[in-house]
């Protein structure tokens, strides 16, 4: 059984996405706690696998970069001297 900071390191994420990760169902775990509202989560290794599996099959959605628009230089400075 993995940790939940076991899988963060892995990912190369943070622990809030690894979280979302599990509430979203896209990771099973299992929350070993017997204290209300606050979880301790464990995650299968053969469960983090396969999400790995489906995760390197899934393409990644191709995102177009949107070119930043600049206020003017005299809305830039109102906001500076709010």
């Amino acid at each position: 059984m993995l940790t939940a900071t076991k899988i963060r390191k892995e990912l190369g994420c943070g622990k809030n996405t690894v979280l979302r990760l599990i509430a979203n169902g896209d990771l099973p775990a299992i929350n070993i706690s017997s204290s209300p509202g606050r979880a301790t989560w464990r995650i299968r290794e053969e469960d983090f696998k396969a999400f790995l599996d489906r995760r390197s099959k899934s393409p990644e959605p191709e995102q177009e970069e949107q070119p930043r628009r600049r206020r003017p230089f005299d809305e830039r400075l109102a906001a500076a001297t709010r």
